[in-house]
């Protein structure tokens, strides 16, 4: 008989490690929001509000930019906060930590105090699926932005995002554990696209991993989204209140992303792409 291996073996937060290190580029995107912020407003910003913040891994990197930089996450799950917490305790000084505050709350929310930027990254906002809650959301937003506060979405599209597919890539140097001389693992992570509706534009996604020893996390995420398009979602931004919208697209690719981002006006008809809106308050 197959012996099992010891649960001991795979520490606490694991699958969320394996997700930072699949999907995220946070200290791009943190200082890319900070540099746009920049251009648009000509200041310095320094508090960022993460909506559906997971293990909040932006605003970890937000408040290694500088002193001054405080971060707000929100989420209601309070297992990924707890992951979070304990990422952010082995990767900030104790001073950067303070620097952090984590509700378990409802995004459709208004906070204070006042942030410079709100960010909703990793397509989160695409849970919404009914444009009254997507407005009512937006609103919330907007109240919660100080005077020239942006507010950054994060979305994807394309028929590559509708078609039923299953990517794979090689994740390496997974933490283990703690401090120096932890193991690392690799794994192999699985987009799993499932389904999707042209009528709802409701589509069914998952993420597994598989480790380098055969450990498997079979849908370790799973999403029900609706694809909003981008003129959908400027007119949900502008009826919100918005005064002005931006898009910034990926500069041409051919298939392959570049990771550069420039406001524009139009962009390639491309199989799947990535871009970002800026709202202006």
């Amino acid at each position: 008989m197959k012996k099992k291996t010891p649960a001991s073996k795979y520490p606490d937060h694991l699958v969320y490690r394996l997700y930072e290190a699949a999907v995220q580029s946070a200290e791009v995107h943190a200082r890319w929001f900070d540099e746009v912020y920049g251009e648009i407003n000509g200041t310095t910003p320094n508090l960022l509000r993460e909506d559906f913040c997971g293990t909040f891994q932006i605003s970890r990197e937000w408040v290694k930019l500088r002193p001054k930089n405080f971060a707000m996450g929100l989420d209601l799950d309070p297992k990924v906060l707890e992951a979070g917490q304990a990422f952010a305790k082995e990767s900030l000084r104790a001073e950067e930590f303070q620097r952090l505050l984590l509700l378990k709350k409802n995004v459709v929310s208004e906070t204070r105090p006042k942030s410079d930027i709100v960010i909703a990254c990793n397509y989160s906002f695409f849970i919404i699926q009914d444009r009254k809650k997507l407005i009512q959301y937006f609103k919330k937003v907007r109240k919660s932005l100080a005077r020239r506060g942006l507010f950054f979405l994060e979305m994807a599209g394309g028929p590559g995002m509708q078609e039923q597919v299953r990517e794979t890539k090689v994740i390496k140097g997974i933490p283990l554990g703690t401090g120096r001389g932890t193991k690392k693992a690799s794994a192999i992570y699985f987009w799993d696209q499932k389904s999707f509706d042209p009528i709802t534009r409701n589509g069914k996604y998952a993420i597994d991993f598989r480790l380098s020893d055969g450990k498997w996390y079979r849908n370790a995420f799973t999403y029900d989204w609706r694809l909003w398009t981008i003129p959908e979602l400027k007119d949900a931004l502008t009826e919100a209140g918005f005064s002005k919208v931006r898009v910034y697209w990926e500069t041409a690719h051919r298939g392959v992303g570049t990771g550069e981002y420039l406001e524009t006006q139009s962009g390639d008809n491309a199989w799947s792409w990535i871009a970002y809106l800026a709202a202006s308050c």
